[in-house]
């Protein structure tokens, strides 16, 4: 059984872990203001992306139709942040005018882990900018212009291959056609070699260059899995040995370039292509250019690059990659539109015949002779843009005219194909409409709302080389053919879910007709059968682990949701919960207090006298009507007396106490421990606070001399731990004195309201499933408490029985529980006249228990009560100076001395006391267990081991019960404005018989404190306070998460 709890724990805690991880950065666009959609878990906004589902294009246009009007869009890219810009102006800024902080594509840091990504489309920074420098004269228009005699020959060439396959009349992939047309055209202008691929009798099978180019553009599930891993996770991708690209890419290439090398190095070349530019960087091994850095400083820093193969290797995969497979891909598309709108087909023709009308042979000059085709062109690339969504990196911490401030390495996603279809930009965008590029009309583009070749100083290098080969082919097919749909051609094509380009997922088929033929081409279906016995293996293997994990799954969300209707059948407003988290899972996860969580799920049903949540997976009834209030803490008392995990208050010697304990344990106590705050005795006690005070006098006056604020925290922390340790124990523990900080109360402290993230998980983990958590001999408290204390105990019990006292302080009323052995008294059960009793054992567990609950809730609620109410009256000048004036008066009447009765003779100082508790009660949430089953008077009936949460936090900021409730007004608490405060809506000691049994006590070092400061001080903010305070999600009182820093003006100056 116990192997079970520790399997269930560990996956538990591995959930939680990789949650929280999973979830860390999902309130990054909230805090920054950035409209945003909620991301999921893992995927973040790219859910359809990386199951492969949907281009990762396509995704990102569906976020930002969702953001018509917004200039940006946070978004998460899995768990990264990306910030999606949609506004051209912004565009701008990140491709041009502030290019130096965008230079790079995402994933900059991890290019260098595979030959292929050193290249110019990877790299950013130096590295791109040293590439770029170094290959621009290859792209000259001397340099282009002088390949256009091959760009002739391979269009020839594409001429005959099309008459070839035209013949049957039979449609054509033309997507597979014009690749092996770019595929020659790019191996003959780049690497001097004329791989044959149009040469119909060739076995195309067996053409490496074929076949390589399905592997550079390999649109596997796999490798969509690798793309989408590296772009999420690239520091595990690498560390797990993958990579994006197969190593046979390298390989192949670093041999066709040694060969190339040796040919030239025998045959010298004068043909100044490709191989001749990097041949030049092999020789001088080392690569210069300007820094990228002088863009911002505007100076002239030259840096250097070591070549190496595999620097050559990468740089001659990158042409051959975007020189084939863009242009292919575009003029695919240019004739799918084309067939599609024969409209548009017509005037293509015309101003094709128009040319050779004038030339007999293609020129070069027809990259600037044919407007219409070029505005076809440009209009495809509109509706087909070869990437549709462009990423960067931000290399610089960098912030927006808007004012949001991006950090180094955040992501950058230009979404082109969504500003591509924006109609503001482009009316009826879905409309293939090349006019919209054609003459004047081109003058009406919006700068920056059309970039299919990107933009800036990352605009593709080889657009003005690419026009060649597509005019070239489009001049070739048109002035002899009519391009039609094949029968079984969609009128929209599907994109490739996992390509890194814009491609269509299937076969771009098309009827070729031949202009100067009448005859009709007899069409019929050609059927691929694809057999592969070792891809069906990984297939059934596959899906058996899929299976099995999916079993898995299915047992553990039964075991975490089975509860998750347990609201909806007793037809109880609630809000859907989440597996394992139930409502609470950004208090689960730490983001947020349980306090902030419970007062939002209020705040969606205001009207409501109850509302359903599950904590983690326990049933949980938020109830936040004053009048049920008043059963669950008073009336009906009997039913709710536990605090959450009340069955295992046994398990820790902290836990056995009056805070934690139920039932007749908890009645046994509170009867025991009353007596120590009858009046009588707090009354006493007041000679001891009045000499704390001078302690806190004398250590306000040395600190305000040495520095300028305090944290008001720590100084109310070392007051109240010396007037708890002097009233309660009866000696002094000098805290505040000079080295307070390192004084072991000040040290012990820390350990009980310990604020880490494993205490937090550990609240969380004992609350929602308290039995796992002790089985696997965990502790809320660490034991250093209980031997610290216990050591404590002893001392003080060996000095009181040599001395005896007369004090009664709570030593010596535990000190006669020790010599009783045992303590007494009435049952909770006790109903209808009957009057049993019942009996404690005292132990050394029980009285250590008690012993550090009397220091701890004595010291810490003060403390931070105090701290919170300086807080708001250095915030509000107008009211500190009228509780200045009532200090002062005070003052006046007492000859300048503090007496007890000033808890009872300072109404606007206790009004100022009322309301800080009201905006930061000490418990935020109060919580109840459920001990019998019970009936509510509108008929919800709740079942024992239920959970109450009164809701005080949600209950204090109700405008019905505290208009204006974010306001700190003492006046509601003030005279005869405090009797309008309805009965159980001012929960900040509780209420009923768990009501807070030391709020008596506690108003005596608060009153005398506020009066010692405000008779020297007046007080302010430090400069760096915000004015809004965020709570410590992993705390069990309500505490701010940082120091409450305030300066003390002597009122004297």
């Amino acid at each position: 059984m116990v192997l079970y709890y520790i399997l269930v724990a560990f996956i538990t805690i591995t959930i939680c872990s990789v949650h929280y991880f999973l979830s860390k950065n999902h309130d990054y666009w909230k805090k920054r203001k950035v409209p945003f959609l909620n991301p999921s878990l893992l995927f973040g906004n790219y859910k359809e992306t990386i199951l492969l589902q949907k281009h990762q294009t396509m995704v990102a246009y569906d976020i930002c139709k969702q953001f018509p009007k917004e200039p940006y869009i946070g978004t998460f890219f899995g768990t990264a942040p990306a910030l999606l810009i949609t506004d051209p102006d912004l565009v701008k800024l990140v491709f041009t005018t502030d290019y130096y902080y965008f230079s790079a594509r995402e994933v900059n840091d991890h290019t260098s882990k595979e030959p292929i990504t050193n290249n110019i489309f990877f790299s950013g920074g130096d590295k791109w900018k040293i590439q770029r420098q170094n290959l621009s004269p290859l792209y000259s228009a001397a340099k282009v212009k002088g390949m256009f005699h091959i760009i002739k020959s391979c269009a020839n060439q594409l001429e005959i291959l099309l008459e070839e396959e035209t013949r049957n009349g039979s449609a054509v992939d033309v997507k597979t056609l014009l690749a092996m047309y770019t595929i020659d055209i790019v191996t003959s202008c780049a690497f001097g070699i004329n791989c044959n691929s149009m040469n119909k009798n060739a076995d195309t099978s067996a053409n490496p260059f074929i076949v390589l180019r399905d592997k550079i553009f390999d649109t596997s599930k796999f490798v969509g899995v690798r793309l989408y891993f590296r772009q999420m996770w690239p520091t595990l991708f690498y560390a797990l040995g993958l990579s994006l690209f197969d190593k046979n890419l390298y390989h192949f290439f670093r041999s066709i370039l040694t060969a190339v090398f040796a040919s030239r190095e025998k045959t010298q070349s004068s043909t100044n292509d490709f191989v001749d530019l990097i041949l030049t960087w092999k020789k001088s091994k080392v690569l210069t250019g300007d820094s990228l850095s002088n863009e911002k400083t505007g100076g002239k820093k030259t840096i250097t690059l070591e070549v190496n193969d595999e620097l050559l290797v990468s740089q001659c995969i990158g042409l051959f990659a975007a020189g084939f497979e863009t242009t292919s891909t575009t003029l695919s598309f240019v004739l799918y539109e084309v067939a599609k709108n024969q409209d548009v087909q017509l005037k293509v023709i015309k101003e094709v015949d128009s040319y050779f009308e004038k030339n007999d042979t293609i020129q070069y000059e027809c990259v600037n002779e044919l407007p219409y085709i070029t505005a076809c062109i440009d209009e495809t690339l509109r509706l087909y843009p070869v990437l549709g969504l462009i990423a960067r990196e931000v290399m610089d911490d960098y912030t927006l005219p808007t004012g949001l401030r991006l950090q180094k390495r955040d992501r950058v996603h230009i979404p082109i194909y969504y500003i591509h279809h924006n109609p503001d930009h482009f009316p009826e965008p879905e409309v293939y409409r090349p006019e919209r590029f054609y003459g004047d009309a081109k003058k009406d583009v919006k700068p920056y709302t059309f970039f299919p070749f990107g933009e800036g100083a990352r605009l593709c290098l080889g657009m003005r080389f690419s026009k060649m080969p597509m005019n070239a082919a489009l001049l070739t097919i048109f002035r002899n053919y009519r391009v039609e749909l094949a029968e079984d051609m969609p009128t929209s094509i599907p994109f490739t879910m996992y390509s890194l380009v814009t491609t269509s997922a299937i076969p771009i088929k098309l009827k070729l007709i031949p202009r100067k033929s009448g005859c009709t081409a007899t069409v019929f279906r050609i059927v691929r059968v694809l057999s592969a016995s070792a891809v069906f293996a990984k297939m059934v293997l596959h899906l058996v682990v899929i299976f099995a994990f999916s079993i898995l799954l299915y047992f553990l969300k039964c075991l975490l949701t089975k509860n998750h209707d347990y609201w909806l059948k007793r037809n109880v407003p609630h809000l859907k919960p989440l597996p394992l988290f139930g409502n609470h899972i950004e208090s689960m996860i730490l983001k947020k207090h349980v306090t902030q969580v419970t007062y939002e799920i209020c705040k969606q049903f205001p009207t409501e006298p109850y509302v359903g949540s599950l904590f983690g997976t326990r049933p949980t009834l938020i109830v936040q009507d004053p009048d049920l209030v008043k059963l669950v803490l008073s009336k009906d008392f009997y039913y709710f007396s536990g605090r959450d995990c009340s069955d295992y208050s046994e398990r820790e010697p902290v836990t056995k106490t009056l805070f934690f304990t139920s039932g007749d344990k908890w009645k046994i106590q509170r009867q025991n421990l009353t007596p120590l705050y009858s009046s009588a005795k707090i009354k006493g006690m007041f000679y001891l606070i009045k000499d704390c005070v001078k302690q806190l006098e004398r250590l306000l006056e040395e600190d305000t001399k040495i520095q300028p604020y305090i944290d008001v925290k720590v100084l109310f922390e070392r007051y109240t731990i010396d007037c708890i340790t002097t009233c309660g124990f009866g000696f002094n523990s000098n805290t505040m004195k000079t080295g307070g900080a390192t004084n072991p109360f000040m040290i012990i402290r820390k350990n009980i309201f310990d604020t880490s993230i494993a205490r937090g998980l550990k609240l969380n983990c004992r609350i929602i499933w308290p039995s796992l958590f002790y089985a696997l001999r965990l502790r809320l408290f660490d034991n250093k408490l209980f031997s610290f204390f216990h050591k404590l105990l002893i001392d003080i019990f060996n000095s009181r029985q040599t001395d005896k006292s007369s004090r009664n302080d709570f030593v010596d009323l535990i000190l006669t529980w020790r010599e009783k052995s045992c303590i007494s008294g009435a049952r909770l059960g006790n109903r209808y006249g009957v009057n049993n009793t019942a009996s404690l054992e005292v132990n050394d567990e029980l009285l250590v228990g008690q012993c550090v609950l009397f220091f701890g809730a004595g010291y810490e609620t003060t403390a931070t009560a105090l701290s919170f109410l300086l807080y708001e009256l250095a915030k509000h000048k107008e009211i500190q100076e009228r509780l200045i004036a009532e200090v002062d008066c005070y003052f006046e009447k007492k000859n300048g001395e503090i007496e007890y009765e000033c808890i009872n003779e300072l109404p606007y100082l206790e009004a100022c006391i009322d309301e800080s508790l009201r905006m930061y009660p000490v418990l935020g949430v109060l919580t109840r267990d459920v001990m019998e089953d019970y009936t509510f008077p509108t008929g919800l009936r709740i079942q024992k081991g239920d959970l109450i949460h009164i809701p005080v936090t949600n209950i204090h900021y109700n405008p019905d019960h505290y208009p204006e409730p974010e306001k700190f007004r003492p006046e509601r608490f003030y005279g005869e404005e405090r009797k309008n405060i309805k009965p159980f809506t001012f929960l900040s000691f509780g209420e009923g018989p768990r009501m807070c049994i030391g709020q008596r006590f506690s108003k005596m070092p608060m009153f005398a404190g506020l009066l010692a400061i405000f008779r020297r001080y007046r007080i302010e903010l430090a400069d760096d306070m915000p004015h809004t305070l965020e709570l410590e999600a992993t705390s069990i009182v309500i505490t701010p998460t940082t120091g409450i820093n305030v300066k003390f003006i002597s009122r004297n100056e």
